[in-house]
């Protein structure tokens, strides 16, 4: 029952290396946990997917994406120095939001390919 999400993430995590620690995160007792934790030599990460089917016109909200709790968690966390990104995908390509980057709606679309994004991982982490 893979959906597009899913799908789009997992297309990514095919160029990660094995050396890269990858949870998913489904809590359903605390909601709002981001869905994957990524933990290097370097750093760990927290990522929130999310897959547009529609691609914008002339931008995008990601913090509309978002749940009320997966915002408050992504921004408490940032606040406390995590590091943490939304990751939004299409048939395209993926989107970065770093930190807390995904409140300001985005205007420029510089897609980038599954690969890119799984290196911008592992630099992040490893």
């Amino acid at each position: 029952m893979a959906n597009r999400e899913q799908q789009f993430k997992y297309s990514v995590h095919k160029y990660l290396p094995s050396e890269l620690t990858v949870e998913g995160m489904n809590n359903p007792f605390r909601r709002g946990t981001p869905d994957n934790w990524y933990s290097g030599d370097k750093a760990d990460l927290w990522v929130e997917w999310k897959f547009v089917s529609k691609l914008p016109k002339k931008r995008l909200n990601v913090e509309r994406l978002l749940s009320p709790m997966q915002r408050q968690w992504l921004l408490r966390e940032y606040e406390h120095g995590r590091n943490v990104a939304v990751i939004v995908g299409s048939a395209e390509g993926g989107l970065v939001f770093p930190d807390d980057t995904w409140l300001v709606p985005a205007t420029a679309f510089n897609w980038m390919k599954r690969a890119d994004i799984a290196k911008w991982i592992i630099k992040q982490t490893m």
